[in-house]
């Protein structure tokens, strides 16, 4: 009789575990639509940041092969009246540490009226730097029509000055900005202001 001791418990365990996994997929799926709620008011805040402006952004559907490039996500940015007032785009390449995801705005002049480094894993100290505010300065009033390109710029590209030490990272953040800017162009430069 004692060498079955140990069955008991086993099943007590096994129902304890069953039961505390099924109210863990419960929950989750109980608060799923509160917690994608807080992820949009979340998401559109940092928008704002950008396009502080816009009462609404409404999410552009990319092309095929955008994701391949590094596009990650669109927006279209609309103000009281229901007129585009800027196109926001979301890209990333690979930087030292990681992805470096760059949100940006162009406005109706084709200017960037908004740029910001999004979360990433650069170095602190250095790679982080390509977020600061003395680099991405240098892109914001910039027609995009020009093109970006750092240090030693072409007689049509814009020049940007790399982040001195965080030079991968300075390219990653310029590359971003360049994929997002050549979606642009391509796809949304021509879309009428009004309507989705």
């Amino acid at each position: 009789m004692q060498k079955n001791n140990w069955i008991l418990p086993a099943v007590y365990l096994f129902l304890i575990c069953l039961i505390t996994t099924g109210l863990v997929a419960l929950t989750f799926s109980l608060t799923r639509e509160a917690r994608d709620l807080q992820e949009e008011i979340s998401a559109n805040a940092n928008r704002r940041l950008i396009v502080p402006q816009a009462v609404a952004f409404t999410e552009v559907q990319l092309d095929p092969g955008a994701a391949a490039d590094g596009l990650i996500e669109a927006y279209r940015a609309i103000d009281e009246d229901g007129e585009t007032i800027a196109w926001l785009l979301v890209a990333g390449t690979r930087g030292y540490g990681g992805q470096v995801p760059v949100m940006l705005a162009i406005d109706s002049d084709q200017k960037i009226s908004g740029i910001k480094v999004l979360n990433n894993d650069e170095t602190p100290g250095l790679g982080k730097k390509a977020a600061d505010s003395s680099f991405i300065a240098q892109y914001l009033d910039q027609k995009v029509d020009r093109g970006f390109a750092l240090a030693d710029a072409g007689t049509n590209q814009v020049a940007i000055d790399a982040v001195v030490g965080a030079t991968i990272s300075s390219k990653a953040v310029n590359t971003a900005v360049t994929v997002a800017v050549d979606y642009y162009l391509e796809h949304l430069a021509e879309v009428p202001s009004h309507g989705s």
